[in-house]
């Protein structure tokens, strides 16, 4: 919403999935989905994330 509280620029979902694969690896699977009004595009996005510890 704007700062003026009258106007919706759209719907978002998101969703993350986390795995710990061992205790120093834990891999991230995140998705969003943005569903715009009037002007604005729908957007996907899915991202892949994979963190290690040393």
């Amino acid at each position: 919403m704007d700062e003026e509280m009258s106007d919706t620029y759209g719907y978002e979902a998101d969703a993350a999935l986390v795995k710990k694969f061992n205790p120093n690896t834990i891999g991230i699977l995140k998705a969003s989905y943005f569903v715009g009004d009037d002007f604005y595009d729908d957007v996907k996005q899915v991202s892949m994330e994979l963190n290690y510890k040393f």
